[in-house]
């Protein structure tokens, strides 16, 4: 479908839509052509969108948000192995101080929040 005019509303929302579709599914830059020209534009108007997305690092998006993700998640294990260590020590260390019949902590808290932690950290990997 050919059009010589195509509305400036039409043209962004063919062009959001285009972004989107990269970022979101991955969409090939080939693939968003055909698809801004089935919408109405004309190929050179299509090939002006691709340059402009490649000009802003569109096609890399996703694979910058997929690697901040992983960095949340590395993040996530750091700080949950952190705890749970931490809480074992510090439990194990108060008993050893504890064992000729003294008081001793347990740092539950701190053992369970960094297991959960640590956890979703492994899982967000996935």
């Amino acid at each position: 479908m050919e059009s010589t005019e195509l509305s400036q509303e039409k043209y962004d929302k063919l062009r959001a839509y285009a972004v989107k579709s990269v970022i979101e599914y991955d969409s090939s830059p080939e693939e968003v052509v055909r698809v801004l020209e089935k919408g109405g534009m004309t190929p050179e108007q299509a090939q002006g969108v691709i340059q402009e997305m490649k000009d802003a690092n569109i096609f890399n998006m996703k694979r910058q948000v997929e690697k901040k993700d992983r960095g949340a998640a590395y993040r996530k294990i750091a700080i949950g192995a952190l705890f749970l260590v931490g809480g074992l020590i510090i439990t194990i260390l108060t008993y050893a101080n504890a064992s000729g019949g003294g008081r001793y902590v347990i740092t539950y808290g701190a053992i369970i929040w960094g297991a959960i932690k640590l956890i979703d950290g492994l899982t967000d990997l996935k």
